[in-house]
């Protein structure tokens, strides 16, 4: 009989989709949230047995974290609750100042806590959300994070080095023998094939510096004329994005292509030709780890996460975070040099084709859980 395995978070990101769909092969699964409308998406998109916990009539956002700290004083008495109903063998909790200081503040033990970036990088400068990141860091059992830099945070704030599980959160396997209709996905992103495509894809969200890109690109328009910028995704930015594209004059060579489903998007990133990413803060970001699988050369932020594995001149180029002209530049650079972005692609993708193993990275994760799971139950 399958270990029970109780998973907790909001259900409104693609890595709940991943964990999930692994995890349910493997575990008698169920997700319980807060979040009704991540609820119904995860019933849609994994199939697994979904539960929503009582709340009070208020929706939030992934990060709205003002109105998540008014409520977690009533939530911790209906997360406990659901852990005792449900009564798992083991339970994950998502994303440390919410569902992981829930688990702590319940005295559930154990817990597996997977730390998503922000909560450790950026939430915890703040008080209270540092104190509950800190009580979810300390009393997990093993702490699931994909980086280095999130590794140093994580201690920082008092998390055991011993507890800690370092992997890539991804499965590159499909992207290593994509095939791709170039032809009709390049002209779906307004290029002839000697253009030389750009993609950005991350939310449309402060910590990502979504215009940094769109002024880049202004820039870069101004001296390739060719050069065609596409980006994917939403998000509250994507209002003042819309009037700054249209304030630049960059007309048909910047698209904005909303929410894309990942295979699409996949297709499309594949027949682009330069990534970029100009996050100010990330740790290993899941579409920079697709866009190397892809081949494409990526052009990065300075920032700790994109470090670990992009190295300047070796498989990508790196500029100084927040600096259009910066990354206007080495756009340039790469646009003006098949040769060079051929090189940088190849040496990318071997570069994470040998770290990001998902066999191997997958083998650890269960082996984590399995540690801290009670006996199968009869």
């Amino acid at each position: 009989m399958k270990r029970r395995l109780l998973y907790f978070h909001e259900g409104k990101s693609l890595y709940d989709d991943f964990f999930l769909d692994f995890l349910k092969d493997r575990y008698d699964v169920t997700f319980s949230t807060f979040s009704r409308s991540g609820a119904e998406r995860i019933r849609r998109t994994t199939g697994v047995r979904v539960r929503v916990m009582k709340d009070f009539p208020i929706e939030m956002e992934s990060h709205d974290t003002v109105r998540r700290l008014a409520l977690t004083p009533f939530r911790i008495p209906f997360f406990a609750a659901e852990v005792q109903e449900v009564d798992p063998d083991v339970t994950l909790a998502c994303w440390a100042t919410s569902y992981g200081f829930y688990a702590s503040a319940a005295g559930v033990d154990p817990y597996g806590l997977l730390v998503w970036g922000s909560d450790v990088l950026i939430q915890p400068r703040y008080l209270p959300v540092r104190a509950f990141a800190e009580s979810a860091l300390r009393h997990a059992s093993r702490v699931f994070l994909d980086s280095d830099v999130q590794a140093r945070a994580a201690i920082a704030l008092g998390c055991r080095r011993s507890s800690i599980v370092e992997f890539p959160w991804i499965d590159l396997t499909p992207y290593f023998s994509l095939k791709v209709d170039r032809e009709r996905a390049r002209e779906y992103l307004g290029a002839d094939e000697d253009d030389i495509v750009v993609m950005w894809n991350r939310r449309h969200d402060w910590v990502y510096a979504p215009d940094v890109f769109v002024r880049a690109a202004s820039l870069v328009l101004k001296e390739e004329p060719r050069v065609k910028f596409a980006m994917a995704g939403q998000g509250k930015l994507t209002p003042s994005l819309r009037e700054l594209i249209s304030s630049l004059g960059m007309g048909d060579s910047f698209r904005l292509l909303g929410w894309v489903d990942r295979e699409d998007l996949a297709r499309y990133t594949a027949a682009s030709d330069i990534y970029v990413s100009t996050s100010v803060s990330d740790g290993a970001s899941a579409s920079l780890l697709e866009a190397m699988a892809l081949g494409l050369p990526a052009v990065v932020s300075d920032i700790p996460g994109n470090l670990e594995w992009i190295t300047e001149g070796s498989d990508g180029l790196v500029f100084r975070k927040g600096d259009p002209a910066a990354l206007a530049l080495k756009i340039l650079k790469l646009a003006r040099s098949r040769k060079e972005r051929e090189s940088l692609g190849l040496a990318a993708r071997e570069e994470v084709a040998k770290r990001a193993d998902w066999k191997r990275n997958s083998q650890i994760f269960v082996e984590a859980i399995e540690g801290m799971a009670r006996a199968p139950s009869h």
